[in-house]
């Protein structure tokens, strides 16, 4: 855990830097969504929920091990807070991007709360820091690798319902992925 907690604390000084440059290049989301699927699969049936992906045959054009880790971090947050029901990650694309959307059926965010969501050691919901939950930095490390990437961030969420957080990347150009 100590080891993870100094691991954050160095990617934000290195994000905050400016020494973290993503390599960008165009590659399908199936192979990421699967490696996805095998870091986190196992955890979510731990927590007695799905976890389904839905790829789309869609292609992107970022850099691969920055956009595992913020939908890495996106999802490890949606079974942290998800009780019953499950996650669900999914590729929509429009004319010149593909939104990556983590949606979770957790109990949602309040409208007071989600303006802080992304502020480095905040956690929801909790006066006092609970270490079980870890240091309330992984929004902030998914908040900075979108910027730096030059992708957008958005969220949305209802208490009661659940929580969805979008990713949009620029479209990548496979040949017949998109089809």
């Amino acid at each position: 855990g100590l080891e993870r907690s100094f691991s954050a604390l160095l990617d934000i000084s290195r994000l905050d830097a400016g020494t973290m440059a993503p390599a960008l290049q165009t590659f399908s989301l199936r192979d990421l969504f699967r490696r996805l699927h095998m870091h986190y699969g196992g955890q979510a049936e731990l927590a007695g929920l799905g976890l389904r992906f839905s790829p789309g045959g869609k292609s992107v054009h970022s850099d691969p091990q920055m956009l595992e880790r913020v939908l890495g971090n996106l999802i490890q947050n949606a079974i942290k807070y998800t009780e019953h029901g499950g996650i669900v990650v999914v590729a929509r694309s429009t004319p010149t991007t593909v939104n990556v959307e983590v949606w979770d059926t957790g109990a949602g965010i309040s409208a007071v709360e989600l303006p802080r969501i992304f502020d480095e050691f905040y956690q929801i919901g909790r006066g006092e820091r609970d270490r079980s939950h870890g240091l309330g930095m992984g929004l902030a490390i998914v908040k900075r690798l979108v910027s730096s990437l030059g992708h957008t961030l958005t969220v949305k969420s209802r208490q009661g319902r659940g929580t969805m957080f979008r990713v949009g990347i620029p479209i990548g150009d496979l040949p017949g992925l998109q089809d």
